[in-house]
């Protein structure tokens, strides 16, 4: 049998990102990829998201954890490559 999906309005996601109602129902009309992929029905025109969706799209925002990786930046002197001959004290 095939699980029933959650389905759920504009309040439902104004109310998991913290906006206010009418910026979603603004948004979803002039800025629809600023919010997550909307379910639409042919004949309708209410808006309605699938929840999973909804999820799936706020956690494809989360930073990827990677553990042991350095933070970007300059090399320390002591892990730079020079060339035969430079950075060399002794010349």
């Amino acid at each position: 049998m095939i699980e029933k999906p959650n389905i759920v309005g504009p309040e439902y996601i104004a109310e998991l990102l913290g906006m206010e109602l009418s910026t979603i129902k603004v948004d979803a009309r002039r800025k629809p990829e600023s919010l997550p992929p909307r379910l639409v029905l042919p004949g309708h025109k209410k808006l309605r998201w699938i929840e999973a969706d909804v999820l799936d799209w706020l956690n494809s925002f989360r930073p990827k954890r990677d553990a042991g990786k350095k933070k970007p930046g300059r090399p320390s002197q002591a892990s730079r490559q020079y060339p035969q001959g430079l950075g060399d004290s002794t010349s």
